[in-house]
């Protein structure tokens, strides 16, 4: 089926956004419309800007203007977009960006291969044209699909107002096609304040989501609230071949009356570091949950997701008290709508009445955004009428701390402040340890043992108190040699406002080129941050710090020879796979001489390939190459041999 037929969201006369359409714009393929990518979806700490589409893992489909219009801008880069395409759309008010092209059609090309020729470079063009010199009609084929830039063989199409502020499909009236429902997972219920109870307890709370009709979920049990909580939900909506999307529509109710809704449909690349309030960022991050969004609104968060709804609008725990009905929906970009709706119960918030003052055996601590959670084994005590604590701080001031008494453990909340900074005391027995409190101000997280991060003004949404964990369990790593302790800096859920500055020190006096500060992230094993040398510290800045170590990679890069193949634009090439178990191959760090004379070559780092063009007009049947290849930690592999 044609696309056209496919995708029509406005007839003759309707609008979307403002805009006036006779009739919709078309996709840029004849090939079925299939994407593996959504506008706006969880790009870790930015939004992706368009939408990717598949080209059956293959490369050289022609790609049609979207409308009438002219080609703007083009640019020839290694990574990023590769080869990409802007063309404006002066009657739609809007601009078309196509990447990773395999190569430009028609003038449009001619001129692109003539100064890469006179540039003696496979890269370097950004050009920008006006209306008159490279115009397009609808449908006219202005490039071909590729895998140039980042990524495998796809199709990145991205629709912009004309001041390029990525906007849905849907707003210029282009419906994705997708016949797969979302798929609800799980809600999470988060404290949004110190006092804050969510089934009793201060911690945060998730329900599984059961399938109870093809769109419709719910939940078994309802979940109590006493107290200003917020609300997540984990979905994943695969669409056509089982990439994980995200949605353009959430909406929220109690009592079947809308509290909160998202519209995913126009934001600013400016708003690019908004995502971690849209998306909880480590959830997101985590295997298994889906993305999952934040169905409330963040006083520091910007975007126009949610247009004229003010801060905190979602949270939970300001209704009366009682049972009450909560219902969320989700539409993805093909309009396909799914909803779960289930119990909750709103308890009062109630002051402490009888408290325990004997010793206690902290066990754990875990931190919500307003708390530090102490739990502790239960005391031999008869009953569990407690709900407060008794515990003094570091100078022996006492105060009277709300407190959870379960069947398995007692959860205290420590408030985030100054005075819980050197620890807490109940009875004679250590609680709380020592945490350093830093403000919105800025300041700094401090284990003289090797670890210390440096938060400057700005840098925080809320004040946090935090501390560096040793991790020696992260120091097994090989070949790679372990050159520090392994720290993990609490609260493990950070996520910055600004980037903060992290200094690991290394057992070396100064720490040599080959040192590299590796993240830990569980499953995905090691991977390399890189990081500053600065005496004998490696200091990296991020808004979101995983488990560190520094590791010294010693291993040269591998190369092997797999073939020849004769690639566009580069002609008839041999070919290596390129790997490296530590800091990775430089970009830049390949040297390749052939028959002694200076050779021309490319990579792709997707494919892990090197590819060096064979010589041109030569009488000989054997050339002799010499190959240096150099990772970021200064290590060459070097290859001397004839082809």
């Amino acid at each position: 089926m044609r696309v056209n037929y496919f995708v029509l969201m406005l007839m003759l006369g309707m609008s979307c956004s403002g805009i006036i359409f006779a009739e919709p714009p078309r996709w840029p393929l004849d090939i079925e419309i299939s994407p593996s990518s959504s506008y706006a979806e969880f790009r870790g700490m930015r939004f992706h800007g368009g939408v990717d589409l598949r080209t059956r893992m293959t490369t050289g489909f022609p790609v049609h203007a979207i409308a009438d219009g002219f080609i703007s801008r083009l640019k020839v880069q290694h990574r990023g977009f590769g080869y990409a395409l802007y063309v404006d759309h002066p009657q739609l008010k809007a601009r078309s960006v196509y990447g990773h092209l395999e190569d430009f059609a028609g003038p449009v090309a001619v001129f692109t291969h003539e100064k890469l020729s006179k540039m003696g470079a496979f890269y370097g063009i950004e050009d920008e044209f006006g209306p008159d010199r490279f115009p397009v009609k609808k449908g006219d084929i202005i490039a071909y699909s590729g895998d140039t830039g980042l990524g495998p063989a796809h199709l990145h199409i991205e629709f912009r107002t004309l001041n390029d502020e990525p906007i849905s499909p849907s707003v210029l009236g282009m419906k994705v096609p997708d016949h797969i429902f979302p798929k609800l997972l799980a809600l999470y219920f988060d404290p949004l304040a110190s006092d804050t109870r969510i089934n009793g307890g201060f911690i945060s709370q998730s329900v599984t989501l059961n399938s109870v009709a093809s769109t419709t979920y719910s939940w078994n049990q309802p979940v109590t609230i006493a107290g200003r909580a917020g609300l997540s939900i984990g979905l994943v909506d695969t669409g056509e071949g089982g990439n994980r999307f995200g949605v353009e529509k959430l909406n929220v109710e109690i009592d079947h009356q809308r509290i909160f809704y998202r519209n995913f449909e126009k934001y600013s690349y400016d708003e690019n570091d908004q995502c971690p309030y849209i998306y909880d960022y480590r959830r997101s991050e985590a295997p298994g949950l889906g993305y999952v969004y934040t169905l409330f609104r963040w006083p520091h968060e910007k975007t126009g997701f949610s247009d004229g709804v003010p801060a905190w609008a979602g949270t939970l725990g300001s209704e009366k008290t009682g049972r009450h009905t909560l219902t969320i929906t989700a539409i993805d970009f093909g309009g396909n709508t799914v909803k779960a709706e289930g119990p909750i119960d709103i308890a009062p918030l109630k002051a402490v009445g009888k408290s325990w003052r004997g010793a206690l055996t902290a066990r754990a601590i875990s931190y919500t955004t307003f708390t530090v959670v102490v739990d502790c084994a239960p005391p031999k005590v008869a009953g569990n009428d407690f709900d407060g604590v008794a515990v003094r701080d570091a100078i022996g001031r006492e105060s009277i701390l709300p407190a959870y008494f379960g069947s398995s453990g007692i959860q205290i909340a420590f408030p985030i402040g100054r005075d819980w900074a050197g620890g807490a005391m109940c009875a004679s027995a250590p609680l709380l340890p020592p945490l350093a409190f830093v403000n919105l101000s800025g300041g700094e997280i401090v284990n003289p043992a090797g670890a210390r991060a440096i938060f400057p003004p700005g840098s925080l949404d809320f004040p946090i108190l935090g501390r560096w964990v040793p991790r020696p369990d992260l120091v097994g790593k090989k070949p790679l040699l372990p050159k520090s302790g392994g720290w993990q800096l609490e609260p493990p859920l950070l996520v910055a406002a600004k980037p903060f500055k992290v200094e690991i020190r290394s057992e070396a006096p100064e720490a040599p080129a080959r040192f590299g500060l590796y993240r830990f992230s569980g499953s995905d094993g090691y991977g390399y941050e890189g990081g500053e040398a600065h005496g004998g510290c490696l200091t990296m800045s991020s808004r979101a710090i995983a488990p560190m170590v520094i590791l010294d990679d010693t291993e040269p890069p591998k190369a092997r020879f797999v073939g020849s193949r004769s690639l566009k634009r580069m002609g008839p090439c041999w070919v290596y796979t390129v790997s490296d178990v530590g800091a990775g191959v430089n970009d830049d760090g390949y040297r390749i001489f052939i028959d002694g004379k200076k050779g021309i070559w490319d990579t792709d780092p997707d494919k892990s390939e090197l590819y060096i063009v064979k010589p041109a007009g030569r009488n000989k049947s054997r050339h002799h190459l010499d190959i240096t290849v150099v990772d970021h930690a200064g290590n060459r592999k070097q290859i001397s041999e004839e082809r």
